[in-house]
């Protein structure tokens, strides 16, 4: 392995909140839209490139120089990235194929230099915190990494020239394929096996190599590559898709190219999320533990498959605010923990670190409806709020602390009859009430109210459920005829009236209209723990919340899903979006943008 793979440039990174020390193997960078992941990438970039500690999102950096100067130039020249210049022999340029910076009149920017003066830089290194080392990073910093944007990627895959692999070295990513045959049959099988459409090294004409695919899961076999009557036959993979390209583009970089810092900006661009999922698991498995590759994504399909391959994986969530920005670190087994997690689907979880703020509701039809009822609230962009149904009350509680430990601002929506499951509510009140006396008197008037409700007699009274028994004792049951089903029907229904808080579930406050005193208890309750950030929802049934809208329904279904999606459809289509549930779910999101700007002037 050459000098340049084991020299480590960067000894740390400082963001508003993360200190980076030696960073090694994969840093994932999330967050937000706009919350500054490119621009930390370009920081990094913009200080190999020039040395100069001019940064947008991180405070400082340190750097570190190689250990013996003389031996490091000479495997820079032995790999052709430094180039003597012609004619004057004692000057010398750096070269890296596919990296061009211009300067303000548009000429190339890649200035000669002297060894003495790359000598001077180096004697003159500042490796301290925020150290200028311009001198040294001007020269030689484009060959230790370079931003791996979408445009790079295509590039990286355009045809090059051949050369001599007995007098040189590879100066291109598909020269280096080349001369590593292991890296030819990894890259056909990923691409074989993500798209069914294997890559493959065309180096049948003499003066060129080139990409072809096959059109079919594995390469063509060895007589037909080689032959260049049949070869041309193939396509080439310049008139593949873009994302096709891109994906062959991070592979081939992670598999040949010699960088010590790797920089890849939205590697999920044009990628369908199995195939981002994809993209992940070989960011994680071919990134080399001993560099650092740097990786900012919009999706948490590529953090799920980086998370699952990675290992060594560090995690950073960015947010801006104005014109500052805060970062976060997030433990490799938290966010495992949560991919493990058997109430939700690990996606949904991990989707939150990348939006401004996340609301959990408990199903996936309550999800449909306050999606809906969020499009019409002036003043609030849905998008930014991400909405993780948790499949029941007791989900609620892992996920909260989870977010709420990353100071991403979370609330919480929860069905009225949950008021009476004091054990579920305590968990989560445990982490939306930082003040332990205010938790205890709160959880006390719940229980208390809990226990109120509970004594109240069914909403079915002794003799209308002797009266129903002894009608469906009388009717004819023929279990071919669906019978049995019909039958199960009535007695779950009886049962379910059965039970002291049914009267809640399905009327919501309003079934407590006669009874002053409980109701102005639940009016208490619900009002205190919507300020903590958990709001119960005050009607009972999903089609509760627009009886109007749902009454012009015909044939609603039995099905709660069904249900709940015709309900979210009647939302999104209602000609008045006032009042009922949109202005419940604008409390919401009034409550999660104060706690947004909070958590933004925290610091």
């Amino acid at each position: 392995m050459s000098l340049l793979s084991h020299y480590s440039p960067l000894k740390g990174i400082w963001l508003p909140g993360v200190e980076l020390v030696n960073p090694k193997g994969v840093v994932v960078v999330v967050g937000p839209n706009s919350s500054g992941k490119t621009l930390f990438l370009r920081d990094i970039e913009n200080y190999l490139l020039t040395g100069e500690s001019s940064f947008v999102v991180c405070e400082a950096i340190a750097a570190a120089k190689p250990d013996v100067l003389v031996e490091f130039v000479d495997d820079l020249i032995k790999q052709n990235y430094l180039q003597p210049i012609p004619g004057n022999s004692d000057h010398y340029r750096t070269f890296v194929p596919f990296f061009t910076r211009k300067d303000s009149a548009g000429r190339n920017d890649r200035p000669s230099f002297t060894m003495s003066h790359l000598q001077t830089g180096y004697d003159q290194f500042n490796a301290e915190r925020g150290g200028s080392n311009p001198q040294w990073f001007k020269k030689i910093g484009m060959t230790l990494g370079a931003l791996l944007s979408l445009e790079q990627r295509w590039r990286v895959c355009d045809k090059s020239g051949s050369f001599d692999y007995k007098q040189g070295t590879p100066d291109h990513p598909i020269q280096g394929l080349y001369v590593n045959s292991a890296a030819q049959e990894r890259l056909a099988e990923e691409t074989g096996e993500v798209f069914g459409n294997a890559a493959w090294l065309d180096i049948s004409e003499s003066r060129f190599y080139q990409l072809r695919v096959s059109g079919a899961k594995n390469r063509p076999p060895v007589g037909e590559m080689n032959n260049p009557l049949k070869a041309h036959h193939y396509p080439s993979i310049e008139g593949e898709g873009d994302g096709y390209r891109s994906y062959v583009g991070i592979c081939l970089s992670l598999l040949v190219a010699n960088r010590p810092v790797s920089l890849i900006d939205e590697p999920e661009l044009c990628l369908h999320p199995p195939q981002a999922r994809h993209i992940g698991r070989f960011i994680g498995q071919y990134a080399a533990i001993d560099h650092v590759t740097f990786v900012a994504t919009h999706s948490s399909h590529v953090l799920r498959g980086i998370l699952e391959t990675g290992k060594q994986v560090t995690v950073i969530r960015i947010v801006r605010s104005n014109r500052s920005f805060k970062a976060r670190m997030i433990e490799k087994e938290e966010l495992v923990d949560n991919l493990r997690n058997p109430r939700t689907r690990a996606e949904s979880i991990l989707d939150g670190l990348f939006a401004k703020s996340v609301l959990l509701v408990e199903s996936e039809g309550d999800r449909e409806e306050y999606q809906a009822a969020s499009e019409a609230i002036s003043g609030h962009a849905s998008s930014e709020v991400h909405i993780v149904p948790v499949g029941g009350t007791g989900g609620f509680a892992e996920p909260l602390c989870f977010y709420l430990a990353l100071d991403i601002p979370v609330a919480i929506i929860a069905d009225l009859d949950a008021v009476c499951d004091p054990d579920k509510i305590d968990a989560i009140a445990d982490s939306l009430v930082s003040d332990s006396k205010s938790r205890q008197i709160l959880m006390d008037d719940l229980r208390a109210l809990a226990q109120l409700i509970k004594t109240m007699p069914a909403s079915i009274t002794e003799t209308e459920a002797k009266e129903k028994l002894r009608l469906l004792a009388e009717e004819s049951w023929s279990w071919t005829g669906g019978g049995d089903n019909a039958l199960r029907r009535e007695l779950t229904e009886i049962a379910t009236q059965l039970k002291r808080i049914h009267r809640l579930k399905k009327g919501g406050l309003k079934a407590y209209d006669d009874n002053p005193n409980i109701q102005s208890k639940l009016l208490s309750i619900i009002d205190r723990f919507a300020s903590e950030g958990m709001f119960f929802v005050p009607v009972g049934e999903l089609e509760d919340w627009v009886p109007d809208l749902m009454e012009k329904v015909h044939g609603v279904p039995h099905s709660k899903t069904k249900r709940a999606a015709i309900a979210a459809n009647q939302i999104r289509e209602a000609p008045s979006k006032t009042g009922d549930i949109w202005h419940f779910t604008e409390k919401v999101f009034d409550f999660l943008e104060r706690r947004r700007l909070q958590f933004a002037q925290s610091e």
